[in-house]
């Protein structure tokens, strides 16, 4: 019987040597790749490689893994009919190139002996997650009604079935079958806007894969074998699964999921190539096949050493007058910068430090306002913002169709700007324009929902996969003091003390004073469930508690991935809170207004929702709420769940 492999790097090689794989670092992931090569050989014979240019230079040329026979088709042509995201379908294009019996696997599984098959086809076990695959389902049928006719989802629509089978292995006897399963799969796939699947893409995967594929083998009436028991719970089989268990006495391996981050998982694969394929290990572990991140780092490390070698060659005796000018450097900068009373300067200046102080979303939205106030008047001096300046400019904004909280937006930043032109001495406070005008605001809409609207939703039980992931994270941020969604895309295991999480807003963090207390919140049973089956790491300190984050992003794509997580999470909010005709539109900041307005409502003291929400402007009531100890905490947020669940 023939092994097959798909690797597909979309003829990016830079980008495909960084790849990891989900694993911890992507040496392991070649290394896994090379030991479920190399096993597949040793006890078949035979094993074929379907690949692209950067696929053929990375395993052959640069790996030398000992493939019989490499195919090279993933061209151009073919990349057009496999959008980038939905990876399962380069495997699933694969099968259908076959002309004789095959065994597929894939780069994480694993032989330890010989596996035979009697049947027509060979699945590695039969799974059940009626949510995963149900809930797309759902969609694609609600969001597709025109295609129930279609070959993918014809008798799907019939008769729906939780089984699914897992395809870190399959084999194939009747090569007819595998050309109509990925004959109807892309012809499925042509027929979709793929863009309206952004929180569901994961789900796709799978579902056109191991859903489908199960199902076209039951409608067939087609005989299969398993190598492994029914699993009936995926999450609880991730780590402690048969499959996954670091054990080369079992006949197989296939590393599954988050099993990919575990350190032991990691060492094993990478010890079990050093044992039974040293040469193997050995060209790998020399090559340039390591993480790009790490020799960055060590490339500024040796830098780093080098320059502080020289700076301490240069080290002369100590002056006042030297240290004051080299630590208020970057202000002499801004005076000369700012000679002319340049407005400009000024928000240059501010945003600089808004950036090094980690806040890149408030710096873009400086810098967005400069960008407007410099089309409303190119040369603009400090001196030349007085009222009937910001009235004109606050009417040149309207008629360019802002609305008004944008233009309150802008203004309080031009406001900031002007004060920073007072501290630096730039501009006399006598010259203070928004004394005399003010800022206009919006009327504020209700943020807030009462306590049975908040009942309703603490009850809700999505269909959809992406609105049971909201909906987690909305009921987590309302139970953890109205915790900002940044914060909780930033939670880390170091934040989880005992019973308690305890951390700092983001918000806040860089500019609250010196011994300012952090927000204290009880775990309850809910807040643990949630964080039970959202969470991806048990693991070190500073890993990240939720899937939004990754360790080594820098501030940038860090800003960038929390602005996708809140977007997305907005979208599954508003469809739960049209579903539940509530009086306001459901976001990810409604959630800290109903946890302040439902404790005041219990009677809790106004200074504990101070504390609870990080204001960190008030340092009395900091100091004051310091005396509150941790069964007075708990009392006080036993109250939010009074009377909500049934």
């Amino acid at each position: 019987m023939r092994i097959i492999q798909t690797f597909w790097t979309q003829d990016n090689f830079e980008k495909t040597i960084e790849m990891k794989g989900g694993w911890l670092s992507n040496e392991s992931f070649y290394m896994c790749w090379a030991l479920s090569c190399l096993n597949a050989k040793k006890y078949y014979g035979n094993i074929e490689l379907y690949t692209d240019e950067g696929g053929y230079e990375l395993l052959i040329n640069q790996m030398k893994l000992p493939y019989d026979k490499v195919h090279i088709v993933f061209n151009k042509e073919v990349a057009t009919k496999i959008p980038k995201m939905l990876w399962s379908l380069s495997k699933i294009y694969t099968y259908g190139l076959q002309e004789e019996p095959f065994i597929h696997i894939d780069g994480d599984f694993i032989f330890w002996e010989k596996i035979d098959f009697e049947n027509k086809l060979l699945f590695q076990n039969l799974e059940s997650n009626e949510t995963t695959y149900k809930s797309i389902y759902n969609y694609l049928v609600s969001k597709k009604q025109d295609l129930i006719e279609n070959k993918f989802l014809n008798s799907i629509n019939t008769e729906y079935t939780n089984k699914a089978s897992n395809m870190g292995i399959f084999g194939c006897k009747d090569v007819l079958f595998s050309k109509q399963y990925s004959n109807n799969v892309f012809d499925f796939i042509s027929s979709l806007d793929i863009s309206e699947f952004d929180d569901y893409l994961n789900s796709l995967n799978i579902f056109i894969e191991q859903y489908y594929v199960f199902h076209l083998c039951t409608q067939n009436n087609f005989t299969y074998n398993t190598i492994h028991p029914d699993v009936e719970d995926y999450r609880s089989n991730v780590k402690g699964g048969f499959f996954n268990q670091p054990d080369s006495n079992n006949s197989f391996n296939h590393f599954l999921g988050n099993s990919k981050r575990y350190e032991d998982i990691n060492d094993y694969v990478v010890k079990k190539l050093k044992e039974y394929y040293p040469d193997d290990y050995k060209r790998i572990e020399a090559s340039n096949l390591r993480d790009a991140n790490i020799k960055k780092l060590k490339t500024q490390m040796y830098s780093w050493l080098a320059d502080q070698e020289e700076f301490a060659k240069s080290i002369q005796p100590f002056s006042f007058t030297e240290f004051d000018l080299l630590f208020n450097k970057d202000k002499v900068q801004l005076k000369k910068a700012i000679a002319n009373e340049s407005v400009e300067a000024l928000y240059d200046s501010c945003i600089k430090d808004l950036k090094n102080l980690g806040q890149i979303s408030t710096s873009d939205n400086y810098n967005t306002a400069k960008v407007s106030l410099l089309k409303f008047k190119k040369y603009l001096k400090i001196s030349q913002v007085n009222v009937d300046l910001l009235k004109a400019y606050e009417k040149f904004m309207v008629a360019e169709g802002r609305s008004i909280t944008t233009v309150g937006i802008y203004l309080r930043s031009l406001r900031r700007i002007f004060n920073l032109a007072i501290e630096e001495g730039i501009i006399d406070a006598s010259k203070y324009p928004f004394r005399k005008y003010k800022i206009p605001s919006p009327r504020k809409s209700k943020r807030s929902l009462k306590k049975e609207d908040i009942k309703k939703i603490l009850n809700h039980k999505p269909k959809l996969v992406s609105e049971q992931k909201a909906l987690d994270y909305f009921i987590f941020s309302f139970l953890c003091n109205g915790m900002n969604f940044k914060d909780v895309a930033l939670l880390t295991n170091k934040k989880i003390n005992g019973d308690f999480i305890e951390f700092y807003r983001s918000k806040t963090e860089n500019t609250t004073r010196d011994g300012a207390l952090p927000i204290k919140v009880p775990i309850s049973d809910r807040i643990k469930e949630i964080m039970d089956r959202r969470r991806v790491s048990n693991g070190k300190p500073e890993d990240y508690i939720f899937p939004v984050l990754e360790r080594g992003m820098d501030l940038i794509q860090i800003e960038k991935r929390i602005s996708t997580f809140i977007r997305n999470t907005n979208k599954a909010l508003n469809d739960i809170g049209t579903e539940l005709d509530l009086p306001l539109k459901l976001t990810t900041y409604v959630a800290r207004h109903c946890f302040a307005t439902i404790q005041k409502n219990n009677g809790a003291p106004l200074i504990y929702i101070k504390e609870a929400l990080g204001h960190s402007n008030i340092t009395t009531t900091q100091d004051y709420f310091g005396s509150f100890d941790d069964d007075s905490l708990k009392t006080m947020h036993e109250g939010l769940m009074v009377g909500m669940e049934d």
